[in-house]
């Protein structure tokens, strides 16, 4: 099993990720190399067993469509019988790996698509500002995401990105923090 550190990004993510989307039964962040960093297997399932096996998935699929193709790996599908495997690498050194019993990987490839748009928007103000972050007022978000990638929050009724969303900047090496009423997107 892993030991989890209840305050890590992923561990975070994890839970947001849980909390949103309750048909996603297991969530696993993972290093690039196979090592398990923290997820909600249970104690049926090794970690240690299956975290190599998620990586080498992913990077035999890598190989075959850059060799092969010459192109750049997005994502990879398992559609079984009961259940629904997503594999998306995050970052240059990470994995995330999630199984539904549902297509709900769906959405998080449509978040995936507009999130390139929305990061180059954050990155030219960023810079535009000249700062390593950009803070906005929560209210205005709708005014740089698409509706599909909000939720609102059920005590004060602001708009907040959804958990995928937020995996999606992260893996851009973009991290969303909230402070009240403002949302913090800082380059890390």
């Amino acid at each position: 099993m892993v030991e989890i550190n209840s305050d890590s990004v992923e561990w975070n993510l994890l839970q947001k990720i849980l909390l949103e989307y309750p048909e996603i039964k297991l969530v696993a962040f993972i290093s690039t190399r196979g090592f398990p960093i923290t997820s909600n297997f249970t104690q049926s399932i090794d970690s240690a067993l299956i975290s190599p096996i998620l990586a080498a998935i992913h990077s035999m699929a890598e190989m075959l469509i850059v060799q092969c193709f010459n192109g750049l790996l997005n994502h990879v599908l398992i559609d079984a019988k009961e259940y629904n495997i997503f594999i998306r690498e995050m970052g240059s050194d990470q994995i995330l790996c999630f199984i539904s019993k549902n297509k709900k990987f769906l959405e998080f490839i449509t978040c995936s698509e507009q999130s390139g748009k929305i990061y180059s928007k954050i990155l030219s103000l960023i810079k535009e500002k000249d700062t390593n972050s950009l803070i906005i007022e929560r209210k205005y978000l709708s005014e740089l995401f698409d509706s599909k990638n909000l939720k609102f929050n059920t005590c004060d009724g602001m708009p907040t990105l959804k958990c995928l969303m937020e995996i999606e900047l992260q893996s851009k090496k973009i991290k969303v923090e909230y402070e009240g009423n403002l949302i913090i997107f800082s380059q890390f």
